[in-house]
């Protein structure tokens, strides 16, 4: 047997079985990446079974079952299985209030718990153990639309801020002399608060060495505020290869010190201002937050007939000009972090969602004060302006402020340039 007794949430093994004693009264989101950091270690030292002790826990909130249903994907993922145990009565209470008890299997004891993998009951146990552990999403969907939490309760199955979707569109552009590939990378947050983490960077690596693309666009917000590690976030954007180069272009969280530190490691930052490659113009402008954003400048002098792709990071910036372009790329928003199952971003009907999310202490003084969501509602995917070819899309970034990404999972999105 071993155990980590000076770890924050005490974890025995026995048996290939982790039982994970969790310390935190209200199992908020501070306390979510030691749990999948502990988890991780189990699933490591071989253990594939984990029980999950919530004796302590004496609240629980739609927040928490999110960090429950990622536990148990994660625990899946790795080809294991997740128990819970020691529930206080109002705990559980709170639970079937949203018809959530059905998604977790439930044991009265750690004794039953470790005993139900093993094989063998527990005789001292007059109550069965619930078996939801298959999860079904109509179940599920049926049942919480009963309770009054049913919105957010839903929603808690979408949550995954490091589950990586890749995008892929097909985009014709004129002037441009042969197919070209381009990835498109937004709102990394390399910050100290976790934003994005370090497996999901491992994943954006990964996929970005598969596809090997042309081109890489990287359209903002490299990190969150001063004190965070610049140096480490220039260093992996620039290990992202890619044939032809890098461009880039600052967002709202990217102070000078940001933009140098790009710099230095061989990356074009285009400063409203733009670049012939290949036939086509690829052009950036700087954020408003610490510069002047000129889109007229930095689309001048582009010939007539020449195809051209905008970096731009705050995606209202598509109505701040006149000037045709082909595509413009952006990101800011984080496609709202949170959304009704994919369909619609809460942060434009729920002002206290946004500031839940974005106007957090720990981010101050600059995404408190600078965050300005979008006025055009352009949260997330494709925009035109009335009677104008040009065409906008916003990429729903990497980091999630808080770790909070529901039904809103993190992008990469890959751009298949074709000749017009």
């Amino acid at each position: 047997m071993s155990s980590q007794p000076q770890a924050a949430f005490p974890r025995e093994d026995v048996e290939g079985i982790s039982t994970i004693s969790v310390t935190d009264h209200d199992l908020e989101l501070e306390a979510a990446n030691q749990l999948y950091a502990l988890v991780d270690e189990a699933m490591a030292s071989g253990s594939t079974q984990v029980v999950l002790s919530l004796a302590n826990v004496g609240t629980i909130k739609s927040v928490a079952i999110a960090i429950l249903l990622r536990l148990q994907k994660q625990v899946k993922d790795a080809g294991g299985a997740l128990k819970i145990c020691c529930l206080r009565p109002e705990v559980l209470r709170l639970l079937k209030l949203t018809h959530a008890d059905s998604l977790f299997e439930i044991h009265d004891t750690e004794r039953e718990a470790v005993g139900a993998f093993l094989g063998a009951s527990d005789s001292s146990s007059a109550k069965p153990a619930k078996t939801g552990f298959a999860i079904n999403r109509r179940r599920f969907l049926v049942g919480a639309g009963t309770a009054i939490a049913a919105p957010i309760a839903a929603a808690a199955w979408g949550y995954d801020p490091d589950e990586l979707t890749i995008e892929r569109h097909r985009i014709a552009v004129p002037g441009l002399q042969r197919p070209m590939t381009a990835v498109q990378i937004s709102d990394l947050h390399a910050d100290r608060a976790g934003s994005c983490s370090p497996r999901l960077r491992e994943r954006v690596a990964e996929q970005v060495g598969l596809l090997s693309p042309d081109w890489i666009f990287a359209t903002g917000d490299y990190v969150t505020q001063p004190g965070d590690a610049i140096g480490d976030a220039a260093q992996w954007l620039a290990d992202l290869k890619a044939r032809e180069g890098t461009f880039a272009v600052m967002g709202n969280h990217d102070f000078r010190e940001v933009r140098k530190a790009i710099k230095a490691k061989g990356i074009e930052v285009l400063e409203n201002a733009w670049t012939m490659t290949h036939g086509i113009a690829v052009a950036g402008v700087n954020d408003p937050s610490y510069g002047h954003c000129s889109p007229k400048k930095a689309l001048s002098g582009i010939p007539r007939g020449v195809g051209s792709i905008l970096l731009a990071h705050q995606p209202d910036t598509f109505w701040t000009y006149e000037q045709p372009v082909t595509l413009q790329i952006s990101g800011h928003t984080h496609g709202g972090q949170i959304t009704l199952f994919g369909a619609t971003t809460l942060a434009q009907y729920m002002p206290q969602i946004k500031r839940l999310i974005f106007e957090t202490t720990g981010h101050d003084p600059i995404a408190h004060h600078s965050f300005r969501g979008t006025q055009y509602k352009a949260w997330a995917g494709f925009f035109r302006r009335p009677n104008v070819s040009s065409l906008l899309y916003v990429n729903r970034g990497l980091g999630r402020f808080r770790r909070l990404s529901i039904y809103c999972s993190p992008e990469l999105t890959v751009w298949d340039l074709v000749p017009a």
